[in-house]
């Protein structure tokens, strides 16, 4: 599918703050020895990372500029971003740290415009990370206080700037995100409290800020739709979002971050990234290696895509260089276009880079991510350590509806439901929930019909729902399950974002009652780390839905049998086949 280059936004007035530029200077200083580096293909190839969902990579510095943004205009739409009224905040600050900078500013979630003038803080890293720390939380707190801010942070790190806070041993990408997180808080904190602050890498602000006031924002762009952003510059990184919504916990997280650790080339330096110019020999090379990992990272989404959203960042997005416009072109990317095409994707390379985009974007993903943290803090409270839903009590329940029911009135939207459902790993389509819950069809759903709905769709039915991967392996080390049920367990591993799963799911509630003696259970793969670790690295699932079915055993059971899709036919084929075997297996004696 051929490469479109979305038509640019108005870009907004730009006008001379009042403060100016701060610069603050630690580490080493660069040498001519760091400066040089050569660009054959196999050091393109030790230098490129494939970063993804939730990983993504450093920006390059950016043109020193002597001027700063006021208040850059936003689109009057806001995208996915349907309502403010049930988001805790409408202002956080949005920060952006980089290799050589950090920027922030205040941002109006509501209008995605700036409250403050952005301001920039300029800094230099070098080998020793515990300088480095030291420089990174002195940015931080230097640009927390000129604002005043002790309310909700949003920051974006680089994959460069993580590896430079962190030792080579401090493991996997969301070990490091943690700890780097961790650490930029207690420097805040130091001197005084920050509401809330959260870390992710800045392809997560580019993503939102594409889906709400970016060229994705049309609500038939992103709704129902799974969309794969993917940031180029330095390094490559890649964030799926869900109707609007990053996933959490993504499979390809791991996949990526674990096996890819170097990141473009640059004739500048460690420290600095000079992308290849277009009609180079280089740039030929960069674009043919670039291509390769899209496409790896395309391919790995192990469900239905709808789009992918190429942004360009840093120098790479500069008009001056062309770059953009040369990735356009029919003979580059070919794979990856092929790739998309075939996925039922369409690919576009979003519009120029404003200077605040990822600061806009990194202000609405805080507000998000107080919303998820606040809502699953008042449902730990009520699941204690329970993570098989079946277990929940009456009391539970309507301790969870209680947490839910903002107003207190005991009556809930049916979207206000299917989100809190949607936290305990329980995915429906709304129009499908409002038909299933509202009895009384007055619009809005009672704790009794909550309750009545419970009991039948949750606790009587035979699929056993869970997001703990502890929770599963209490299940299959169970050699004396009841008396209705056998020694199989029939394993479904499901994504939220996955549409081939939700599709299956009456299915799979109709071949539980048909197929007895067999006990199902299904994994929300991405609902906690652990049960995507478990998914993606003991079961190795790069599609979705999986089944696995294994026999009951205590040392953890045994995988008999395993296939992927929604293939009803297969389902029934590799069911009976089991089923058939294991009934062969009992009259042996075995």
């Amino acid at each position: 599918m051929a490469m479109q280059l979305a038509e640019a936004a108005p870009r907004p007035s730009w006008s001379r703050p009042k403060h100016g530029l701060a610069r603050m200077v630690a580490g080493p200083p660069r040498t001519e020895a760091r400066e040089a580096q050569t660009q054959t293909r196999a050091t393109l190839k030790a230098a490129l990372l494939c970063s993804s969902a939730a990983m993504a990579a450093g920006h390059m510095p950016r043109k020193r500029r002597s001027l700063l943004a006021v208040k850059a205009a936003a689109p009057k739409e806001t995208g996915a971003l349907v309502s403010v009224s049930e988001l805790p905040k409408v202002e956080a600050l949005g920060v952006e740290l980089r290799q050589s900078s950090g920027i922030a500013a205040p941002v109006n979630v509501q209008t995605g415009e700036l409250s403050g003038e952005p301001f920039r803080i300029l800094h230099d890293l070098g080998p020793d990370t515990k300088k480095n720390i030291e420089t990174i939380t002195g940015t931080l707190q230097k640009l927390r206080k000129h604002f005043g801010w002790n309310k909700v942070i949003g920051c974006s790190v680089t994959k460069a700037l993580m590896e430079n806070l962190t030792e080579d041993n401090d493991g996997d990408y969301q070990t490091r995100r943690a700890k780097v997180q961790e650490l930029l808080r207690r420097g805040l904190n130091k001197r005084g409290q920050v509401a809330f602050f959260h870390v992710e890498i800045h392809t997560v602000g580019a993503g939102y800020n594409e889906l709400v006031w970016g060229d994705s924002r049309a609500t038939d762009v992103w709704r129902k739709k799974t969309i794969l952003v993917i940031t180029l510059g330095r390094n490559i990184g890649a964030v799926l979002f869900n109707d609007g919504r990053r996933v959490r916990n993504s499979p390809l997280n791991e996949l990526y971050t674990s096996n890819r650790q170097a990141s473009l080339p640059s004739d500048a330096g460690e420290y600095k990234f000079v992308p290849p110019s277009p009609g180079s020999d280089s740039f030929d090379e960069w674009a043919s290696l670039l291509d390769d990992y899209l496409a790896e990272i395309t391919g790995a989404v192990p469900t239905g895509l709808d789009r992918v959203v190429l942004v360009p960042t840093g120098r790479i997005a500069s008009t001056d260089r062309a770059i953009s416009q040369a990735l356009m072109k029919p003979e580059r990317l070919a794979k990856t276009k092929e790739l998309a095409a075939e996925r039922g994707a369409d690919m576009v390379v979003a519009a120029a880079e404003q200077e605040v985009n990822i600061v806009r974007g990194m202000a609405l993903d805080a507000i998000f991510e107080l919303q998820i943290s606040q809502a699953r803090r008042a449902l730990d409270g009520v699941l204690n350590d329970s993570k098989i839903l079946q277990h929940l009590s009456e009391v539970q329940l309507e301790a969870i509806f209680d947490q839910m029911d903002v107003d207190g009135d005991r009556r809930l939207q049916a979207d206000e439901l299917q989100r809190a459902l949607a936290l305990l790993g329980l995915e429906r389509e709304l129009e499908k929930l409002v038909e299933e819950l509202d009895t009384t069809r007055d619009g809005e759903v009672s704790f009794n019909e909550f309750l009545a709905w419970w009991r039948k769709h949750v606790m009587e039915a035979r699929c056993v729902v869970t997001t703990s991967a502890k929770a599963w392996q209490s299940i299959i080390t169970n050699v004396n399950p009841p008396l209705n049920l056998g020694q199989l367990v029939l394993l479904k591993v499901t994504f939220t974002f996955c549409r081939s799963c939700r599709a299956f799911e009456p299915k799979w509630r109709k071949y539980s009652e048909e197929f007895r003696d067999i006990r199902f259970v299904e994994l929300v793969g991405n609902g906690t780390i652990g049960a995507m670790e478990f998914s993606t690295k003991e079961l190795g699932v790069k599609v979705s839905p999986a089944f696995f079915m294994f026999r009951r055993g205590e040392a953890g059971g045994e995988l008999i049998e395993q296939w992927t899709g929604a293939n009803s036919e297969r389902f029934e084929s590799h069911v009976r086949q089991c089923l058939e075997r294991e009934a062969d297996r009992v009259a042996q004696g075995a």
